[in-house]
């Protein structure tokens, strides 16, 4: 794979790297990048989930370029680079532009509307729950109508019968209901903001 970081900002976050602004075949990515033996998993997983939600509900979530294992051995997952802002910066921008007294006016009740309604959609049509479904983790392009969602490695996806997700300490896996709880992602996406 042939990446271009001239132009790239690195930052260095949970015995990772991400590399921002990267250029792969002409379009903008992101590059997260570990060596560290349990990030790899969760990088795995991570690109398996964007993987198959991007087969079911490809709207919204990001373009996934590779995953891929390096010639040094680290693991490194390649997405689309948002141009839009994540909501966490949205909400913030629009509060300064239209004060706290208009906090619940129709734009913001429309934004949380229709994220809420994509949540919905992925869970019906992709047995999806994202399950760190804060602010951060949420992009909202306001100009073209667009609602994305990124970071799946608290991410829960049913593929046949099977459910797809790292095991987390909250999480019992071995319930019968594991992976179907849909109420998780408002509750932490209207508690973020």
């Amino acid at each position: 794979k042939e990446i271009n970081v001239r132009d790239a900002k690195r930052s260095e976050r949970d015995k990772s790297s991400v590399w921002l602004g990267c250029r792969h075949r002409g379009k903008r990515v992101v590059i997260k990048t570990t060596s560290d033996p349990y990030m790899k998993l969760r990088y795995i997983l991570d690109g398996a989930i964007h993987y198959f939600l991007g087969r079911r509900c490809r709207t919204y979530v990001p373009e996934l370029h590779f995953v891929s294992l390096m010639d040094n051995g680290d693991v490194a997952i390649c997405s689309e680079h948002l141009k839009s802002p994540s909501l966490y910066n949205w909400v913030n921008r629009y509060l300064v532009e239209n004060r706290p007294s208009h906090f619940w006016n129709r734009g913001l009740w429309f934004m949380m509307h229709n994220i809420c309604r994509a949540l919905q959609r992925m869970q019906q049509s992709a047995q999806f729950t994202h399950r760190d479904c804060h602010a951060n983790n949420v992009y909202y392009d306001m100009d073209n109508k667009r609602i994305l969602f990124i970071d799946f490695d608290w991410s829960s996806i049913r593929v046949g019968d099977q459910v797809v997700s790292e095991p987390r300490f909250l999480y019992d896996t071995t319930r019968p209901d594991y992976g179907k709880n849909r109420s998780v992602d408002c509750c932490i996406l209207f508690r973020s903001i």
